[in-house]
């Protein structure tokens, strides 16, 4: 199996997994108007009211707040996206995925 279809494959099993929660920052995440450490900071707030935020999350949304670049955002973001595959929640940063009518929107 190459690169691709492995992404490929990870991504469908993703997109299946039951999610519990459904958390939407595409109105902070794609505004061009919003400075990068502004928008980071928009971004950990919301990710901090999460009600199954633990230790991991907490850790990785307050180092975002921090950012003030576009690599460091890019590398947090990751780790957020990764972390949110992991508790169940779709972080929804561009409007482009469905959300389930049975998830808590945060």
């Amino acid at each position: 199996m190459d690169k691709g279809e492995y992404r490929a494959k990870m991504f469908m099993h993703c997109k299946e997994m039951p999610r519990r929660q459904t958390l939407d920052v595409s109105d902070i995440f794609h505004n061009d108007e919003i400075p990068i450490k502004q928008k980071a900071k928009m971004i950990s707030e919301r990710l901090l009211k999460l009600p199954n935020a633990d230790d991991e999350l907490r850790w990785l949304a307050e180092e975002l707040a921090e950012v003030d670049n576009a690599k460091d955002f890019d590398f947090l973001w990751s780790g957020i996206c990764g972390w949110a595959d992991v508790a169940g929640v779709w972080i929804i940063d561009s409007g482009r995925w469905r959300t389930s009518t049975k998830a808590d929107v945060a």
